[in-house]
């Protein structure tokens, strides 16, 4: 029986646990808290209780990942040490490691995780545990799958894991009602989550070379959405409800199989810069007529065969690549534009060129000479 005797916090002493098995569970306890004081006194009580073999086994589960933490080589925690690796808040990983210890989930006051270019091949599976963890970076591994209990880090914010070998993101992806960044770029992906659509502080979504045939229908729902970049993919169509994405500045979608721009786009207010180049769009919708904040339109690499009149009306418009399709003259509208700087038509067979656009002082127009 363990002495009776006052530990330095809440915990009164362990003489209440009347087995074994109780007394290391509430040591365990002590460890957790990541108190030195608590820490020290479990360790003393570990001892007058022969230093049971359960408690040891924990102990030991830890010393990998403190090894890892702080790039150590030694062979057993002490008081101190235990109390740096509960407090500790930054986790940065550089190892040829293909795996993560599964102690990882002890880590209680984890806010970030930086694994980028090293040979992970998976996460271990309680990361969910990880209550306080704002950020997991884990780019440029061989990740194959993330686990299931990402949906259970309610804290995270940002999700950094492009250039891996992931196939699928979890469902439970849609419980992060607090993340603001997804990156998951230069994957395997075939479809994403629908339940994405519900990630209402989502900021930025960046999903570039995978192999998605399609975006979640729900999209639009992202009404805080400030950049969508889902190029070369494989869409042959965008939803509907593109103009939920009431906030969206950035929306690049080049490099896919797309024939059509849904109409719902001359919604999306505060669009900035769109880029749907290098696809099979035959015509632009009227309904860009409308992205009045406009800047940067690059179309290039289109069957496009004429602009809309309408884009004389976007007056923060600079920047218009329309290269490579098979336009035969452009609006004369354009030459109203106070702000356009460039006009990229190189590569189409022009017939006509509007003499004001010829004359407007300070754009750069480049179209094939004669």
């Amino acid at each position: 029986m363990i002495p009776d005797k006052t530990s330095p916090s809440d915990q009164d002493s362990l003489s209440g646990s009347d087995t074994l098995a109780g007394q290391v569970a509430e040591l365990i306890q002590l460890v957790r808290s990541g108190e030195e004081d608590n820490i020290q006194y479990a360790l003393l009580l570990a001892e007058e209780l022969g230093n049971p073999a359960a408690f040891q086994q924990y102990l030991g589960s830890l010393l990998p990942l403190y090894q890892l933490a702080f790039r150590s080589t030694s062979i057993m925690l002490d008081a101190f040490g235990l109390t740096e690796l509960f407090q500790l808040t930054q986790l940065e990983i550089e190892t040829e490691l293909t795996t993560l210890p599964e102690s990882l989930g002890e880590l209680q006051n984890l806010r970030r995780i930086h694994s980028y270019k090293n040979y992970l091949q998976a996460l271990p599976k309680n990361l969910g545990k990880l209550r306080h963890l704002q950020e997991l970076f884990c780019a440029k591994n061989q990740l194959q799958a993330l686990p299931e209990s990402l949906g259970e880090l309610h804290s995270l914010q940002r999700l950094i894991c492009f250039r891996n070998r992931l196939q699928a993101l979890p469902e439970g992806l849609g419980a992060l009602h607090r993340l603001q960044e997804l990156n998951c770029a230069r994957n395997q992906l075939q479809a994403l989550p629908e339940s994405l659509a519900v990630l209402y502080n989502l900021h930025s979504l960046i999903c570039y070379s995978n192999q998605l045939r399609a975006l979640p229908e729900r999209l639009g729902g992202l009404h805080n959405l400030l950049l969508l970049d889902c190029a070369r993919n494989q869409l042959q169509a965008l939803p509907e409800n593109l103009a939920g994405l009431h906030n969206l500045k950035r929306f690049i979608c080049s490099s896919n199989q797309l024939k059509t721009l849904p109409k719902s786009l001359g919604g999306l207010a505060k669009l900035r810069e769109l880029i749907c180049a290098d696809n099979q769009l035959q015509a632009l919708p009227e309904s860009v007529g409308k992205l009045h904040n406009l800047q940067t339109l690059s179309c290039f690499s289109n069957h496009l065969q004429s602009l809309p009149e309408g884009l004389g009306q976007l007056h923060q418009l600079e920047k218009i690549d329309c290269a490579d399709n098979q336009l035969q003259t452009l609006p004369e509208s354009l030459a109203a534009l106070p702000q356009l700087k460039r006009l990229d038509a190189r590569r189409n067979p022009l017939s006509h060129i509007p003499p004001a656009l010829r004359r407007k002082q300070g754009l750069e127009l480049l179209v094939d000479l004669d």
